[in-house]
């Protein structure tokens, strides 16, 4: 029972206050309870294994009993299914405990009804990097209290990372995974990853999650955005698109655009690979104008017909990649350059994923001052940063609570960072593959889409003097005389033709010998005949006589 207790006030000495504190039997009885409790499973495993057992030498003798124990245990070890089912099952009241012993440690501890509680694991399953947790917080808790105290049960548990993420359906549970390993420790062949899919381009194998699984990019209708600082890996994750892009590429279905402000010190491995490359500023503000006159057209013929691009032969999927995007929106002296990139980039972010044409981009720098278009980026994918509030720029608000603790990432894992996947906003730690410059080399040789062959010159054939044409018969109409008009002489051009002095050509330049009638003029049609004398006139006189007489003289070769 509780014990009532009266001690002097904390502030004021001459008063005194009361305090209910429970007995020391009740204190035994409630903590001791509680230990017990926490051994209920391997309790239960010892019962279950002295009822076999007993069992079994009831049944076949002591040696037949623990022949039968023996033989248990060598299955259970034996199959990996069933020994990871029970040693999980048993190593998860081993977690609880130390759990709830960190809990307490790190004041995660609320009082009800003079019981102490503390978040309750309500689920536990073992992954590639550790354990993951579904875990019920304790009552007048929330998600805050524990992402605040992520750095003391880190500690406590003796842990390489906590990640904490919220659970949208409730909020009195939350996820967490208790990091003891690094399984991205080791770089990612990128010809070791499964090859892209022509037709398939919105999962595209770039790298590998830390739960073992492929990293899929969602690529059509969407835009990516990889920040990370000097060193971290962002070009791993844009050779590693490209390599995931390259069937498709050589099949026509995807034209990459490319720009390198750098001078193409980055991107110039895999020219053979993109439609067009530019290297400087004039240049790279041309291809993104050209860009929007691309997807303006786009536009108007999708209108009312499809509400998202499919790319085609004909019509591919155009991928604007921008190794270093902040050269093109903070660092451009000319203004007017700058100007006119602002707003094709604004115009490609805010319109192009339906017509289908994407932007890919890359920056050191995320924030507002020097990549003012960073928030229309659907995709972002945020590698080892400087700071601890960058994670938050570029994968939103809580994100570096959540667990992408980007300023952590050592700097022996290029392309490793966290990526946010479906619209969970627990974020992902993932590795993009690498290339080396070899690999590069060959993936451009192998995957460059085949050039239209040029079409075939016919020899050309020299004038050709049209013959004189044997005179028509009455009734087939009128045949000029070509005779009388011969074809312009060789070396004769044509007044302000292009190949004249008058057209800016060279003087003396032959006229094109596939056209023999050029230079006459066909000579007019004869004057048509008188008309015949009137029908009313022909009475038979010698006057109406003498009228067709001479109306006929005027057909010399008519019979009649």
């Amino acid at each position: 029972m509780a014990v009532l207790r009266v001690r002097q006030g904390r502030i004021r000495k001459d008063q005194f206050r009361l305090a209910l504190r429970p007995s020391v039997p009740e204190l035994l009885l409630r903590y001791g309870l509680r230990y017990v409790a926490s051994w209920w499973r391997e309790a239960l495993a010892v019962v279950l294994a002295l009822l076999i057992y007993r069992r079994a030498v009831d049944a076949l003798g002591p040696v037949g009993g623990r022949g039968l124990l023996v033989g248990l245990v060598l299955v259970v070890a034996g199959v990996p299914r069933l020994r990871a089912a029970v040693l999980g099952w048993l190593l998860g009241g081993r977690l609880r405990r130390r759990w709830a012993a960190a809990c307490r440690a790190c004041g995660l501890e609320t009082t009800r009804h003079t019981v102490l509680r503390t978040p309750r694991i309500r689920r536990a399953w073992r992954g590639a990097a550790g354990w993951h947790l579904r875990i019920t917080l304790a009552p007048g808790q929330s998600v805050d209290d524990l992402q605040q105290a992520a750095p003391r049960l880190t500690a406590t548990l003796k842990l390489r990372e906590l990640r904490i993420s919220p659970n949208l359906a409730r909020a009195d549970r939350v996820g967490a995974v208790l990091v003891h390993r690094e399984v991205l420790g080791r770089p990612i062949r990128a010809d070791l990853l499964p090859p892209g899919d022509p037709g398939d381009l919105d999962r595209l194998p770039i790298g590998a999650r830390e739960d073992g699984t492929a990293w899929l990019l969602p690529l059509r209708g969407s835009h990516v955005l990889v920040a990370g600082a000097t060193g971290a890996g962002k070009g791993s994750v844009l050779w590693s698109t490209i390599r995931a892009l390259a069937p498709a590429i050589r099949g026509g279905l995807v034209e990459i655009w490319a720009c390198d402000p750098k001078g193409g010190m980055e991107l110039a491995f895999g020219e053979p690979l993109f439609h067009r490359f530019a290297v400087d500023t004039p240049s790279i503000a041309d291809l993104l104008a050209d860009a929007v006159r691309v997807m303006n057209r786009r536009t108007g013929r999708l209108r009312g017909v499809s509400r998202l691009h499919k790319p085609s032969t004909d019509d591919p999927l155009i991928i604007v990649l921008v190794d270093e995007i902040a050269s093109l929106t903070a660092y451009v002296a000319n203004p007017k350059l700058k100007k006119q990139i602002a707003a094709s980039l604004s115009l490609l972010l805010s319109q192009g994923r339906a017509p289908g044409v994407v932007v890919v981009g890359a920056v050191q720098d995320p924030r507002k001052e020097v990549l003012p278009l960073r928030d229309l980026f659907p995709v972002r994918i945020a590698l080892r940063m400087t700071e601890a509030d960058q994670a938050d720029m570029v994968l939103g608000n809580g994100a570096h609570d959540r667990g992408a603790r980007c300023e952590r990432i050592p700097r022996a894992l290029p392309g490793v960072g966290y990526v946010l996947v479906d619209g969970d906003p627990t974020p992902v730690r993932v590795r993009a593959g690498w290339l080396a410059d070899d690999d590069i080399r060959t993936m451009a040789a192998h995957h460059t889409q085949p050039a239209a062959q040029p079409p075939t010159h016919r020899p050309a054939t020299p004038p050709v003097r049209p013959a004189a044409l044997p005179p028509t018969t009455a009734g087939q109409g009128w045949t000029p005389d070509l005779t009388a008009f011969p074809p312009p002489p060789v070396g004769r051009t044509r007044p302000g033709a292009p190949g004249s002095v008058q057209g800016g050509g060279k003087a003396g330049e032959e006229d094109d010998p596939t056209i023999p009638l050029r230079g006459w003029r066909s000579p007019p049609p004869p004057a048509l005949p008188p008309a015949p004398p009137s029908i009313d006139a022909d009475d038979g006189s010698p006057e109406a006589e003498a009228a067709w007489r001479a109306w006929e003289a005027h057909f010399p070769g008519e019979p009649g």
